[in-house]
């Protein structure tokens, strides 16, 4: 977690300096929660929803100020409030039932509040048995989604660790487990002259192992490339 970022999740009006004023910027949660998410994916909405309108400022400086809102609101970056605007109306009830029943927490006010990263963080880290896994594990149009998402060529990079959560693990094990369904049921209904498809698993985030063992491969690599270039080299001359 980046702390010099949590020390910026204050809330409420935003106070900045324009051309020797001091301007007051009202907080997220004045805005309606559709203005919020217009306001923080592009500085002109931000201008007609936060900014005063009777005060003239430059661009710069309202880019610098946008960036300062959304730092001091503690509101996730763009892609981030769209899934969880996303997940909020097709599986609200679940979430505030997980958030209320695991950690004591309402999910309405943390909505309200628009303390949306926290909120998006308690439902990433959601146990297995919560009601928005079992939500999430029978929607079709989630599943879709997700699994369109690997066609063509060898599937998207791994996500970063940062962006991995309870949520998409238990998203990439329900995965592999319909993909595995998928190649048993090929195999049976094909019978033994069936060539055999092979579906990979859904792709994880590397783990800290996983790197270093890279790195330590490409350093023995390097090692055995450094002793035997030179006895070639002496080869060619002589």
């Amino acid at each position: 977690m980046d702390l010099d970022q949590l020390d910026q999740e204050r809330g409420g009006t935003l106070w900045v300096r324009n051309a020797g004023e001091t301007i007051p910027l009202r907080p997220a949660s004045s805005l309606p929660w559709k203005a919020t998410v217009q306001a923080t994916g592009s500085v002109n909405y931000f201008m007609d929803f936060v900014w005063p309108r009777a005060v003239p400022v430059v661009r710069w400086r309202a880019v610098a100020a946008h960036a300062a809102w959304i730092r001091h609101n503690g509101l996730p970056v763009i892609d981030q409030q769209r899934r969880l605007v996303y997940m909020m109306q097709k599986y609200g009830e679940g979430v505030e039932y997980d958030l209320r029943h695991h950690l004591g927490v309402s999910a309405g006010q943390l909505w309200r509040d628009r303390r949306w990263r926290e909120l998006l963080g308690y439902i990433d880290n959601l146990p297995a048995n919560s009601q928005m896994n079992r939500l999430l594990s029978n929607d079709e149009e989630y599943m879709e989604a997700a699994l369109s998402k690997r066609k063509g060529g060898d599937g998207p990079a791994r996500p970063s660790m940062a962006d991995w959560g309870q949520l998409e693990s238990q998203m990439a094990t329900l995965i592999d487990a319909v993909n595995r369904n998928t190649m048993v049921t090929h195999a049976v209904g094909a019978g033994k002259k069936a060539q055999p498809i092979k579906i990979d698993p859904f792709p994880r985030p590397a783990t800290a192992a996983e790197k270093v063992e890279k790195r330590l491969q490409k350093k023995r690599h390097e090692e055995l490339v450094g002793l035997l270039l030179p006895a070639k080299r002496a080869e060619q001359v002589s």
